[in-house]
């Protein structure tokens, strides 16, 4: 009679998953003896009590342990995975899809070989949204730490040419025009006027 043998090879466990996101629960389905009929599965959800689908392998042909060995699959999924649930026919392995945080807890596989059986435990872990809306979170935050700081160096650069600007207009009134040398007031815009007067010393010796 072959005897099974079923052992979890998940390289994790827990096995953690975000929210949304697909889960694989792995196990490692082995026989001493190639040469099995068939077997049964079930995999049932401990935490909520619940079983998640079953599944039967039989009506095998080929040469045992053979690429060329075909079996029959029947699947049942619960109601409430329906669509959600699937079996890997290679390992036995349960894949769950679009995971919800109700959805972590403790998973049992049974395996059944006409009198000899095997089980497995695998724990889900679900990270819900609130980490990604806590991660969200801390980037608003630095976003707008962000923006704020440049606001504020906005704000001290125009300061600081403004004052500058001013500066330099006050610089130029109190320079103002020039003044002239003996203290008078400067002349700006002022014409110089030339009288030319003509000399008599020819009509002195005339007389």
């Amino acid at each position: 009679m072959p005897q099974l043998h079923s052992q979890l090879i998940s390289l994790q466990n827990p096995v953690r998953v975000f929210s949304g996101q697909t889960a694989v629960l792995p196990v490692s389905l082995q026989f001493q003896n190639p040469a099995w009929e068939f077997y049964h599965v079930k995999w049932d959800f401990i935490t909520g009590k619940r079983p998640v689908l079953v599944c039967m392998v039989d009506s095998c042909t080929g040469a045992p342990g053979s690429r060329e060995r075909t079996c029959q699959h029947s699947l049942e999924q619960a109601g409430l995975y329906q669509q959600r649930a699937n079996i890997s026919f290679e390992n036995a392995s349960l894949v769950l899809k679009a995971v919800q945080p109700e959805d972590a807890g403790m998973y049992r596989i049974t395996v059944r070989s006409l009198d000899v059986s095997g089980t497995a435990l695998v724990n889900l872990t679900v990270e819900g949204e609130v980490a990604w809306k806590s991660l969200s979170t801390i980037n608003s935050l630095r976003m707008v730490f962000a923006c704020l700081v440049l606001f504020i160096l906005a704000l001290t650069v125009g300061e600081y040419i403004h004052a500058s600007g001013s500066n330099f207009t006050q610089r130029e009134e109190t320079l103002g025009p020039p003044e002239m040398p003996d203290g008078g007031a400067p002349l700006v815009g002022a014409t110089q006027h030339i009288i030319v007067v003509p000399s008599t010393s020819a009509s002195f010796h005339g007389q």
